[in-house]
C-alpha cells in the first residue's frame, strides 16, 4: 500500500517536472529536449532516493536564450504549507545568487501571511507561486487550446482599438 502511494507520488512529481521543463522552454529559457520529454524511468534513475524522491533535489536554474544573465530560478517546496522562514530563505538565496526571477511549486496554497511577504518580495524581486496540481498538465499542449503567440507592438494596437 505504501509503495503503491510512493509509486504515485513520483509520477505526479515527474509529470510535474517535465510541464515545468515545457513552461520555461516555452518563455525562451535554454532546456534540452531531454529535459523537456524525460521518461518516467529515467527521472526515478536521477531522483528516486530510498524509494521516495526527494523535492529539494528538483530544483533548477534556467538561462535565458536571448540573455545568459537572465537567469531563472525552479524550486520545489519541502513541506505542506510555505512558510515565512522558507521565503526568507528564499530571498537570501535570490539576494545570493543575483537572481531577480523565481518559480516556487507549493504542494498547497501559501498562507495568509506568506502571501503577504511574497507581495513584498516581488518588489524586489519577479516571483511566480504554482500549486502543483496546477503543473500536472501542461496546457499548452492541450489539442484543443491553439498555440500562443507574442504580438507584435502593431498587432497589439489594432487589438487594443477593436
Amino acid at each position: 500500500m505504501e509503495e503503491e502511494r510512493t509509486e504515485r507520488e513520483t509520477i505526479r512529481l515527474w509529470r510535474i517536472y517535465r510541464t515545468l521543463h515545457q513552461m520555461v522552454n516555452d518563455r525562451g529559457y535554454q532546456v534540452t529536449a531531454n529535459e523537456r520529454e524525460m521518461s518516467l524511468d529515467h527521472f526515478k534513475s536521477i531522483y528516486v532516493r530510498g524509494g521516495s524522491v526527494e523535492r529539494k533535489e528538483l530544483e533548477f536554474v534556467v538561462q535565458a536564450e536571448s540573455n545568459p544573465n537572465d537567469q531563472l530560478l525552479v524550486m520545489f517546496q519541502s513541506g505542506d504549507v510555505l512558510r515565512i522562514k522558507e521565503l526568507k530563505a528564499i530571498y537570501l538565496r535570490m539576494e545570493s545568487q543575483a537572481l531577480e526571477k523565481a518559480i516556487i511549486v507549493c504542494q498547497k496554497a501559501p498562507t495568509t501571511q506568506s502571501s503577504k511577504i511574497i507581495t513584498e518580495m516581488q518588489s524586489r524581486f519577479h516571483l511566480e507561486v504554482f500549486q502543483e496540481a496546477e503543473l500536472l498538465v501542461n496546457i499548452t499542449k492541450h489539442s484543443l487550446v491553439p498555440e500562443h503567440q507574442v504580438l507584435t507592438a502593431d498587432e497589439k494596437a489594432a487589438l487594443l482599438l477593436k
